[in-house]
């Protein structure tokens, strides 16, 4: 497209499966953030069966290079939480779902931004994938001891654009806190924090420094160790507890 001045500009959608789970270690990164400086790319990650839909859709009538990434948990009827929390194991299973809604006409693909799937007063998450599920269970865990988490779901990566709902949320909170199953180092939550606090309408009303969690920076370990390697509800819930506390 760029060598031809944009006479030529087919659409390609990328279908990229990924995400941790009981799968060989190879076939478990998110690796969006190895495509982020590429110019020309459209970023795209859903979390729900409609947005899976919707987004196939708009990439497909939208003349674009789409990047798709897709969380192979995610393509069952419901998605399997396991954790610990105040001694006891706690097993669960999501619905994931769901009736679908055609909508016409269709968004620009770049244009469907991040989504609140939750609302709180005390600190502002923004995650995507799979993890949003991982970070929905940490709200309802905080929610005992009296806390309240914003949850975002990114959706796009890039174009990535602070949108007006989540400065306000910042000014709200006053806390900015990161979630991925990526490496932290040089990843999707690195280029998003970094655009986040160069804005003075975000900088100033932090009360503390933002929080990213994530996956260490080591290959994926063997598929049963899984739940180790990337922030668990539990985690992510004591993370936060104890960053409000500082």
């Amino acid at each position: 497209r760029q060598r031809t001045a944009g006479r030529i500009s087919p659409t390609i959608i990328i279908r990229l499966p990924c995400g941790t789970g009981f799968v060989i270690e190879g076939h478990n990164e998110f690796e969006a953030a190895s495509f982020l400086s590429t110019p020309g790319f459209i970023i795209v990650c859903a979390s729900t069966v409609q947005d899976f839909y919707d987004f196939l859709l708009a990439a497909a009538g939208s003349r674009k290079i789409v990047l798709f990434f897709e969380y192979k948990a995610l393509y069952g009827a419901d998605y399997p939480l396991e954790y610990q929390w105040k001694g006891e194991t706690v097993q669960k299973r999501v619905p994931i779902a769901a009736p679908l809604m055609r909508r016409l006409p269709l968004t620009p693909i770049e244009d469907f931004g991040m989504k609140l799937r939750r609302d709180g007063e005390h600190a502002t998450v923004l995650t995507y994938g799979k993890m949003i599920y991982h970070c929905l269970e940490a709200a309802e865990l905080l929610a005992e001891e009296g806390i309240s988490l914003e949850v975002f779901d990114i959706r796009v990566f890039k174009p990535f654009t602070a949108e007006n709902q989540l400065i306000q949320s910042i000014q709200k909170t006053g806390s900015l806190v990161l979630v991925g199953d990526e490496p932290a180092y040089a990843s999707t939550l690195s280029a998003i924090v970094a655009e986040l606090v160069e804005k003075r309408e975000i900088f100033d009303f932090l009360q503390r420094p933002p929080l990213r969690l994530a996956a260490p920076n080591i290959h994926h370990p063997p598929p049963s160790y899984h739940r180790s390697y990337v922030p668990q509800p539990d985690t992510i819930a004591t993370s936060i507890l104890k960053m409000l506390k500082e």
